[in-house]
């Protein structure tokens, strides 16, 4: 079809590296294999890769809206009753632990993806306004800022950083923080 773009979204569903129980600084190799070969694969067709890390879900303690299915704090390997250091959803944004495994994360995206002529950039999320009711949108851009100046400080590769956000949603102090390149 001619396709040269591709987003890549990893969930617990999709190649899901840390969005499990157990895989919190564990990351799941079968994941990261399956990501391996799409990487192989998007550059022996000409295919340039978004790679999106999380979504608004992994953040949802219930979901009445999404019919109860999207709610995935209950098995986000950085819930405190799974292991993880933090109590509450935004707590992932605020706490120096969970930012730390965040970053050691990253590091290992950049250290086994970033190599690639083929990745256009990297998304932190899909939709994380959609769990802005819960989250405190303050810290979430905090958060942004900083993990965005992380990959500035970071990648060799100097691969674009950004973000996504619901359609309906403007969101002007996110996307003006110059560590969103688009």
């Amino acid at each position: 079809a001619g396709e040269n773009f591709a987003r890549l979204w990893l969930c617990p569903w999709f190649i899901g590296l840390e969005h499990n129980h157990g895989t919190l600084n564990n990351y799941n190799l079968q994941g990261a294999w399956q990501l391996d070969t799409i990487f192989q694969l998007a550059k022996q067709n000409g295919i340039y890769l978004l790679l999106c890390f999380d979504h608004h879900g992994m953040y949802q303690t219930d979901s009445p809206g999404w019919g109860g299915g999207n709610n995935f704090w209950k098995t986000n390997p950085y819930n405190e009753l799974l292991g993880g250091p933090c109590a509450k959803p935004n707590d992932f944004f605020t706490n120096a632990t969970a930012r730390s495994l965040y970053q050691k994360r990253l590091r290992y995206f950049v250290g086994r993806y970033g190599y690639s002529s083929h990745l256009l950039a990297w998304q932190f999320f899909n939709e994380i306004d959609n769990v802005f009711g819960p989250l405190k949108g303050d810290d979430v851009v905090a958060w942004h800022r900083e993990m965005g100046q992380w990959f500035r400080a970071n990648d060799p590769y100097r691969h674009l950083v950004t973000t996504s956000l619901t359609g309906g949603s403007e969101r002007p102090e996110v996307w003006s923080l110059p560590e969103m390149d688009f």
